[in-house]
């Protein structure tokens, strides 16, 4: 569940500031989303994989960017 806090303005800046809990797991999920579809990638390109489903890949990735959206709409 990623809840985003804070609100405080910062005089120095001029902006709102919002700290977004679960956002660094939220990063981690699509860099291991990046690894597996370069090594699949990488795979084709050697000819060692002709096929591929990428389902699973692909409802992930869905997923995180839905809760990224989430929390752009929260920080607006």
């Amino acid at each position: 569940m990623i809840k985003a806090t804070g609100g405080q303005a910062d005089p120095l800046i001029d902006k709102k500031i919002v700290v977004a809990d679960g956002l660094s797991e939220m990063a981690k999920q699509q860099k291991a989303i990046g690894s597996n579809l370069n090594q699949i990638a990488m795979l084709a390109h050697e000819g060692r994989l002709h096929s591929v489903r990428l389902d699973e890949l692909v409802e992930q990735h869905k997923t995180i960017t839905a809760a990224v959206c989430d929390i752009a709409k929260v920080v607006k």
